[in-house]
């Protein structure tokens, strides 16, 4: 596949970047959370959740995850 672009979002300030939209209306009370999708392409997919949990505390937080027959 060579359409598709990664982000080294384990990394704290492309984190910090990538996520600055959503963490900004999640402060100023504009959203309630956000759905985050396609988390089995990470590598430590726990480490990401709890960075965006330590961000948001108090909100949100869904996790898409479409299960196939072999999973």
């Amino acid at each position: 596949i060579n359409t598709l672009a990664g982000l080294r979002i384990e990394q704290d300030d492309v984190f910090r970047v990538r996520h600055r939209k959503e963490l900004q209306l999640a402060r100023s009370g504009a959203i309630d959370g956000v759905r985050i999708d396609h988390i089995d392409g990470l590598r430590h997919p726990a480490r990401y959740l709890e960075a965006l949990r330590s961000e948001l505390p108090g909100r949100g937080i869904w996790v898409e995850k479409i299960l196939g027959e072999s999973e």
